[in-house]
C-alpha cells in the first residue's frame, strides 16, 4: 500500500464519520473487489485507445497540465446504472460494481457524449469546441452518459461478474445485431 492510498482511505473514513452524503456511482473494472474495498486508480488507459478515440483523448489532455494528470491518473465511474450496464456489456469480460464516492474526491464530471463528439468533429475548430464543452462540464440533454473522474471509490455491491458479461453480450447481440456467436 502506498502513502497516497492510505491518505485517501483516511479521508474516506473521516467523511463517513462526518455523515457526508456519498455519491452512488458505477465502476467497470478488470479486478475483483469485495464489499467495502477501496478501488484505487487503475492507471493510464491511453495505451488501449486507437484512431479517433486516441486523438480525442490527446486533445483533452493537451488542453492543460491538470487534464493530462486527471485523465491519466484517476478513476472513472458512471452516474447512471443503465448506461453503466450497457457499457459493461460491450467492454469485454469485467466486473460491474456499485460504488460510493466522497464528493470531495470528485475531480471532474463529464459527458461522454460530448467527449465522443470530439472524435466525430470534422474540423479542428469543432474539435476544440467539444473539448471546451467537455472540460467545462457541459451536459447533453439526456444526461445518461455522465462519467465522474474521482480519486477513489468504495465498493458497495458487486453487481455483475465477468462470467455474467459474456452472457449479457450474447443477449445484446441477439437483440440488436441479429445473431449470437459467429
Amino acid at each position: 500500500m502506498n502513502f497516497r492510498y492510505i491518505l485517501r482511505l483516511i479521508r474516506f473514513l473521516t467523511s463517513r464519520m462526518r455523515m457526508v452524503d456519498l455519491i452512488t456511482a458505477y465502476r467497470i473494472d478488470n479486478s475483483p473487489y469485495s464489499l467495502d474495498d477501496i478501488i484505487p486508480p487503475a492507471g493510464d488507459h491511453i495505451g488501449t485507445l486507437k484512431g479517433a478515440h486516441l486523438e480525442a483523448e490527446q486533445l483533452v489532455r493537451q488542453s492543460s497540465p491538470e487534464w493530462a494528470d486527471w485523465r491519466a491518473n484517476y478513476l472513472y465511474v458512471f452516474r447512471d446504472l443503465d448506461w453503466a450496464r450497457t457499457y459493461w456489456t460491450l467492454r469485454g469480460p469485467r466486473y460491474l460494481y456499485e460504488v460510493a464516492v466522497d464528493p470531495t474526491d470528485v475531480i471532474h464530471i463529464g459527458d461522454m457524449q460530448i467527449f465522443n463528439h470530439i472524435s466525430d468533429a470534422a474540423t479542428p475548430e469543432q474539435k476544440a469546441e467539444y473539448v471546451r464543452r467537455y472540460c467545462n462540464r457541459e451536459e447533453s440533454p439526456d444526461q445518461k452518459k455522465i462519467e465522474l473522474i474521482v480519486r477513489c471509490a468504495t465498493v458497495v455491491h458487486v453487481l455483475h461478474t465477468p462470467e455474467e458479461q459474456v452472457a449479457a453480450y450474447e443477449e445484446w447481440r441477439r437483440r440488436f445485431v441479429g445473431g449470437g456467436n459467429r
